[in-house]
């Protein structure tokens, strides 16, 4: 995981921290080790693939997802359906996934703030994050963007900042939920420049 150290852009609009490591591909593993999955692999998948995405439709990690699953779909001839499990950051997906049987019919399009961040700071998950699952395959990178509502009298990072000192607290910002990379980017960013903002969570990015 790279993060989100760099100055950000002059314009809010295109103020892009660096990219951060959005997903892989994880298969819940709780019985199986690797090699008996590596010797499986050429008679998988039988029959329909869940794929749980602990994030809600529409949002970047179900988009990237989805067309994963579409081509996957037409290189095997089984159909693989996404399954979108929303909530605590995406934890409670990445709980279910952890509890399900290790037969290769369930995956995991996991994220770094189900597998890198949240088991240091949510101590009582339902799933061990380095001892549940088997990686698979590294998906996606996205990029972190800071966007205003244009309503706001803030055209720039520096207008922005400045409104929000001369307003302590009465900006709010929206997340992804809580410890997920996009919480912790706006927290990084509320530190760096002295600001105080007010955390709205949500389910996901959409």
């Amino acid at each position: 995981m790279r993060h989100a150290t760099s100055a950000p852009p002059t314009r809010l609009t295109t103020a892009r921290l660096r990219p951060l490591a959005l997903a892989a591909l994880a298969m819940a593993l709780c019985g199986p080790a690797p090699a008996t999955l590596a010797q499986d692999a050429g008679s998988w998948p039988r029959g329909t693939v869940r794929v749980i995405v602990p994030f809600p439709a529409s949002g970047a990690t179900d988009l990237v997802a989805r067309v994963i699953a579409q081509r996957v779909s037409q290189d095997t001839g089984q159909q693989l359906v996404i399954d979108n499990k929303p909530g605590a950051g995406g934890t409670i997906g990445a709980g279910e996934a952890a509890k399900a049987a290790p037969d290769g019919n369930t995956l995991l399009f996991t994220t770094s703030s189900t597998h890198a961040i949240s088991p240091h700071l949510m101590p009582k998950l339902a799933y061990r994050a380095d001892r549940d699952f088997t990686p698979i395959a590294h998906a996606a990178d996205a990029a972190s963007i800071l966007l205003v509502t244009p309503s706001l009298p803030a055209k720039t990072v520096q207008e922005l900042i400045s409104h929000a000192k001369a307003h302590p607290g009465q900006l709010n910002y929206a997340t992804s939920g809580n410890g997920t990379i996009v919480h912790l980017n706006s927290l990084a960013f509320a530190a760096q420049a002295g600001v105080q903002l007010t955390h709205v969570p949500y389910k996901g990015t959409a």
